[in-house]
């Protein structure tokens, strides 16, 4: 139930959403991402070194810590590794675009061109979904 000015923006809303979750199209590229960036690393790429040493310092020592105190790991501890997840999804993403512009232009687009950007899209309805304003616009609209 929210409450709403004349124009219609919502002001407030008295069930907000709690949602402790990590995007689908962020999560599904964990591992890849990490072997991606390692892989990077040793061939003397910087900014994916950057990146899995950022990976490494935020998340991992809670997997030790919980490993060895018998701790609950919970989803907020991996929230700040999710930058450098994205630093190397965007890379790897960037790269697989050079690779397919260099080895195989056309101008036409093919599926694997068509990729990315479904990908991005998907990201993107995802993140609207999982945003805290959804119910109360998903609300406003039905009304």
């Amino acid at each position: 139930m929210g409450l709403a000015d004349e124009r219609g923006a919502i002001i407030y809303h008295a069930s907000p959403q709690y949602i402790a979750i990590l995007s689908f199209s962020i999560s599904i590229f964990i591992i890849p991402c990490i072997l991606y960036l390692t892989y990077k690393s040793i061939k003397s790429d910087r900014g994916a070194l950057l990146a899995l040493i950022w990976f490494a310092c935020n998340f991992l020592p809670w997997i030790a810590i919980s490993l060895f105190f018998s701790r609950t790991t919970y989803l907020y501890y991996m929230y700040p590794a999710v930058i450098a997840l994205s630093i190397g999804i965007s890379q790897g993403l960037g790269d697989l675009s050079d690779y397919w512009n260099k080895n195989k232009p056309q101008k036409i687009a093919s599926p694997k061109r068509l990729g990315i950007p479904i990908y991005l899209g998907l990201h993107v309805v995802v993140f609207a979904v999982l945003s805290p304003l959804a119910p109360s616009l998903i609300n406003w609209l039905v009304r």
